[in-house]
């Protein structure tokens, strides 16, 4: 939300199986690997078009330097 009240255009990722994403069952769940989240990211990356600024928080962090 600070970079969006900045006026910077900001978008925020909503991960699989978490609040606003898609829900999978159990065994979608134990086989999702980090390569998974990184592959959202750069699917992301690619609607958006252009060079992106990529923040990320715990396993966030592992998933946008990945995806770096």
């Amino acid at each position: 939300p600070w970079f969006a009240n900045a006026g910077v255009r900001s978008y925020a990722l909503s991960v699989r199986n978490r609040e606003g994403s898609r829900q999978l069952t159990a065994e979608q769940y134990r086989t999702t690997g980090i390569e998974h989240y990184v592959q959202a990211i750069r699917a992301v990356q690619g609607w958006i078009g252009g060079p992106v600024v990529l923040i990320g928080h715990s396993l966030g962090g592992l998933m946008v330097q990945k995806a770096a």
